[in-house]
């Protein structure tokens, strides 16, 4: 998951906007890690919703096993997006 977080990375016009939240993508890891059948289930704004696939389909993910041998498996994963809090920022 460290993968996916540092692949995730914040756009810059949802950022200047101010735009934040979760995204909640689905998908299948296959028998061979790759990513399958990727979609938004829940979106925040179509810039995020394409940052969030963009991110899950940058990472290696390691299949599944089942009784020895690698198997297909579905994720739903929220991907968070947050802009620092301003007085954080400036302290």
């Amino acid at each position: 998951m460290s993968a996916l977080q540092k692949a995730v990375s914040y756009p810059a016009l949802a950022h200047d906007a101010g735009i934040e939240g979760r995204v909640l993508v689905s998908f299948t890891v296959g028998e061979t890690g790759d990513v399958q059948d990727l979609r938004v289930r829940k979106g925040v704004h179509e810039t995020l919703n394409a940052a969030a696939i963009e991110a899950v389909e940058s990472v290696s993910f390691n299949p599944a096993e089942k009784n020895g041998a690698p198997t297909a498996m579905e994720m739903t994963l929220p991907i968070r997006f947050a802009l620092p809090d301003e007085e954080t920022e400036t302290n």
